[in-house]
């Protein structure tokens, strides 16, 4: 559609979380809180992989955990998994030093997912309603790639900043991600510059 910035009237953020439930999350994110080197407390960045499997186009957005080792073998960061449905049983196989927290069976509403996103530093989704949600809070983006798409990144370093993935984003025939951040960065890479511009919570 070839929308820009000035065609968007909409006031943003148009969504807001209820401050206690915020809260409550915050509490829920300190209490399993880790600390990384120098006593730094790790960036908390939230992970949704996979949509409904039943929407005839999921192949074009769902990635499989698997191909995320990449980006997740980063020692200082805490991920979140915001993930719900089946696609969750994927994390058992995760290799046991990525930091990985399951937070789907504790998610009843889309009011909690908003009240988690408000309680991270970051949120990497595919195109799902977590995407959506962090949009309608607010949530920069990072975007601009063939396979990356939101809104540019802004110079907000801290919370409720976005990075929404489409599959595929393995390249044919090797073990890296394939689309492109930007001016031709590797998503993996892109993602990773991305987590250490953020400040610890």
């Amino acid at each position: 559609m070839k929308l820009t910035l000035s065609m968007l009237p909409v006031a943003m953020p148009y969504l807001a979380a209820e401050p206690a439930r915020v809260q409550r999350w915050e509490n829920r994110l300190n209490a399993i809180a880790k600390v990384g080197a120098g006593g730094v407390r790790k960036k908390r960045v939230g992970l949704v992989w996979a949509g409904n499997p039943a929407y005839g186009l999921d192949r074009y957005r769902s990635i499989p955990l698997n191909r995320w080792h990449a980006v997740l073998a980063q020692s200082d960061v805490q991920w979140f998994s915001l993930q719900m449905g089946r696609a969750q049983d994927e994390a058992a196989a995760l290799p046991a030093e990525i930091d990985m927290h399951m937070l789907g069976p504790e998610i009843n509403s889309f009011s909690d997912t908003i009240a988690i996103i408000e309680s991270l530093h970051l949120v990497i989704t595919v195109d799902t309603a977590v995407a959506h949600l962090a949009g309608a809070l607010g949530a920069t983006g990072l975007g601009d790639g063939a396979c990356l798409h939101g809104l540019p990144l802004d110079d907000r370093p801290q919370r409720q900043s976005l990075v929404s993935v489409s599959a595929p984003v393995q390249a044919a025939g090797t073990g890296s991600m394939g689309c492109t951040v930007g001016r031709g960065t590797d998503l993996t890479e892109g993602i990773r510059t991305r987590v250490a511009f953020l400040n610890p919570l």
